[in-house]
């Protein structure tokens, strides 16, 4: 990874303290998974990779890793050290300035100040790394690649299972790909804008709903997107009334609802309770729909 300043004097410092027989030059094609050891200098909040020398800046607002452990922390899986608040108190956050200092005769220093940051970026930011997790992220390409080889192995297992030419074989194996099919939906190349700003204003129409009528709902907005994500697949019709729209984008692309919990730290449970809430805003006490979302529309139909 790319290396600060503050990357560099950790790793000077770690160097320094090797045995000479170990001080070996950075291995620039060394890629990092989750199989290195890292030693961490908690001081400089940094984490080096034993083995190739590659250094990775952790803390709060640096972190590039990050993955949210719960419903109410952001935690780096190389150091273990909290990188973020919940998303509704992130409004504020510290940024780094680079100064010469002539009082205390160091050539530099860094000073740190308070920037206020808007509340709808950060949910913005928050929506689209959701989105992107369950749509366009490698592990959710890794489902799709596992998804296609069952479908594959069964096919192949109905084909030796009875005559090649024979048409009853031929249903079954029609038989075998028809159920699949919600197993198999390919992941998107990446994120549309117009589907991140939709699940904003449906976030944002939720939360006001809840708010005035005093039910519960998730404050983590990535719980929120879970839920969504698994109602906008299928919709929701209580009493024959629309109250969710299906996404064409999710229904063609989406997880099925066992493919969830494949995701790296995924809770399903938080998703569950998460549809739960939402079709209870959608419905009043008599179970009718009270709540009727818009629909999506996409800016290239």
């Amino acid at each position: 990874m790319p290396r600060t300043e503050g990357a560099a004097r950790a790793l000077r410092e770690y160097v320094q303290k090797l045995p000479p027989h170990k001080r070996v030059a950075i291995d620039h094609a060394h890629r990092c998974t989750a199989g290195c050891k890292y030693a961490v200098l908690s001081h400089h909040h940094v984490a080096i990779c034993t083995q190739s020398l590659h250094t990775h800046v952790c803390g709060r607002d640096a972190c590039t890793v990050a993955t949210q452990m719960s419903d109410t922390t952001y935690a780096c899986p190389l150091t273990g050290l909290e990188t973020a608040a919940p998303a509704e108190q992130r409004h504020v956050s510290l940024r780094s300035e680079t100064s010469f200092n002539r009082s205390s005769q160091v050539h530099w220093s860094t000073t740190r100040r308070r920037v206020r940051v808007s509340v709808d970026k950060l949910q913005r930011q928050t929506v689209r790394s959701t989105l992107t997790r369950l749509f366009a992220s490698p592990a959710r390409r890794g489902i799709y690649v596992e998804a296609l080889a069952a479908r594959d192995a069964d096919v192949a297992a109905t084909v030796l299972g009875g005559p090649a030419r024979s048409y009853w074989t031929y249903v079954k194996v029609r038989r075998v790909v028809a159920a699949h099919a919600v197993f198999v939906r390919p992941p998107l190349d990446a994120v549309d804008v117009a589907l991140v700003a939709y699940m904003c204003r449906t976030i944002n129409l939720l939360k006001a709903e809840a708010k005035k009528r005093t039910l519960p709902l998730k404050k983590n907005d990535a719980c929120i997107v879970f839920g969504l994500a698994q109602l906008f697949d299928t919709g929701f019709a209580p009493g024959g009334v629309v109250a969710i729209h299906p996404v064409p984008t999710i229904v063609a692309h989406g997880l099925s609802p066992c493919q969830y919990p494949k995701l790296p730290n995924l809770r399903a449970r938080q998703q569950t309770i998460a549809v739960r809430q939402i079709q209870r805003i959608c419905v009043d006490v008599a179970g009718r729909a009270a709540l009727q979302l818009p629909a999506f529309t996409p800016l290239h139909p």
